[in-house]
């Protein structure tokens, strides 16, 4: 438990939780761009990412465009954990970046009933999302957050379509990883929160659906693409 005047974070996910939203609201936080791009660096996977700050309904907040040449086919857990493994990449910011896709490949595994080094990875095996969860673990330890909680996950309605084809959301994927964790659907239609999302959050959070006694002294709104209903991260001091 982080001590009292420890740097702690409150991740809002009221409009759901992707990768690239969370790694825009730590740079709107103030995460130093240079040092993220040099640690995503270390995965030798060639990149790059373009941070824009927009406003919209009122608010102010970041968005990233992250494009790479890295040509991976689907693949699987072992191949993704090497990529990280080989790496430069400090050993805090490897375990936790492991632990995202290994709770994605258990998931997976439970899904389609198949052992977790043969399900294959589609888009969570993309080198963007590598890269992304690379940078989102490489800002926290830039911003020194000690202890994160986050609020109900949104998960969202409607149709989305994947590798799978045409699936209902939330996802079977996701729907697994968010079992034991409070959620609600909404109103929106949408994946609002995808399942390397709800991996992230799961590794990060310490509690859900708790604000913590804390002195705000940043707020950082990330969005993605065309959606600019933000992730919201609150940081500051525990009390």
């Amino acid at each position: 438990m982080a001590k009292s005047g420890s740097i702690v974070a409150y991740i809002d996910c009221y409009y759901g939780i992707t990768p690239g939203k969370l790694l825009a609201a730590i740079l709107d936080l103030g995460a130093s761009a240079e040092v993220i791009k040099r640690e995503m660096g270390k995965l030798n996977l060639p990149f790059e990412m373009e941070i824009i700050k927009e406003s919209g309904e009122g608010l102010k907040f970041t968005k990233i465009k992250l494009k790479s040449e890295a040509k991976l086919k689907p693949t699987n857990i072992n191949k993704i954990l090497n990529i990280i493994n080989l790496s430069s990449l400090k050993p805090a910011i490897k375990k936790r970046i492991t632990s995202v896709f290994n709770k994605i490949a258990i998931a997976e595994s439970r899904v389609h009933k198949e052992p977790v080094d043969k399900v294959c990875l589609f888009e969570v095996g993309h080198p963007l999302s590598i890269l992304t969860v690379t940078g989102i673990m490489a800002g926290i330890e830039e911003l020194k957050i000690k202890e994160i909680y986050a609020s109900a996950l949104a998960l969202g309605t409607g149709k989305v379509k994947c590798s799978h084809g045409i699936l209902s959301v939330p996802t079977p994927a996701t729907s697994e990883l968010t079992k034991k964790i409070p959620v609600l659907q909404g109103r929106i239609k949408g994946e609002l929160t995808t399942p390397l999302g709800a991996a992230i959050i799961l590794v990060l959070a310490r509690k859900f659906a708790t604000f913590p006694s804390m002195f705000v002294e940043k707020v950082g709104r990330g969005c993605s693409g065309e959606d600019i209903r933000p992730l919201t991260v609150y940081l500051g001091r525990k009390i």
